[in-house]
């Protein structure tokens, strides 16, 4: 993968979370805190964890392997999540602004929340980043979409055609 698709994916991401976020602001402070009994419980578990991903593989490329994932219970409500969260983004946005195609091929060692180490190539970790981030909205909307907020779509198509 050339460092250019790296960049759009990433641009990508952010304009996802962008179409997600306003439906997630919509609503009331007991529909984002309950507890669903889905994958991470509330939305507000599952929008902390993916913010949480977003940093610690961030702080991992960087030489960091933090020991823990972001706790839920730090964020009282979206906006402090919201808050957190975009400075997150925008250095991961500037990080991968200043790769190169071979950066793309060195690996990163880092040590997972159990104290396991591992050894990625930096664009399949980057792969994983949009992946997983993907993943999670693709939980978040259905809720979403329950509690009668719905999102925009959110397909790379539509992200394809709208930004060309």
């Amino acid at each position: 993968m050339s460092v250019d698709r790296m960049r759009r994916l990433f641009a990508y991401n952010r304009w996802a979370w962008d179409r997600v976020f306003p439906s997630v602001a919509q609503l009331s402070a007991t529909d984002y805190l309950l507890d669903r009994g889905s994958f991470w419980g509330s939305v507000h578990s599952a929008l902390v964890h993916s913010m949480s991903a977003e940093w610690i593989w961030l702080s991992r490329i960087h030489g960091s392997s933090p020991a823990g994932m972001l706790a839920a219970n730090e964020f009282p409500d979206f906006a402090a999540v919201k808050a957190h969260w975009l400075p997150i983004n925008a250095e991961f946005q500037t990080y991968v602004g200043s790769l190169t195609d071979g950066d793309l091929q060195r690996t990163v060692t880092f040590s997972n929340t159990r104290g396991v180490e591992g050894t990625l190539i930096l664009g399949d970790l980057l792969q994983h980043v949009i992946n997983h981030a993907t993943e999670h909205r693709s939980q978040i909307s259905p809720v979403l979409w329950t509690l009668g907020v719905a999102t925009p779509p959110l397909d790379y198509m539509v992200f394809c055609l709208e930004k060309g």
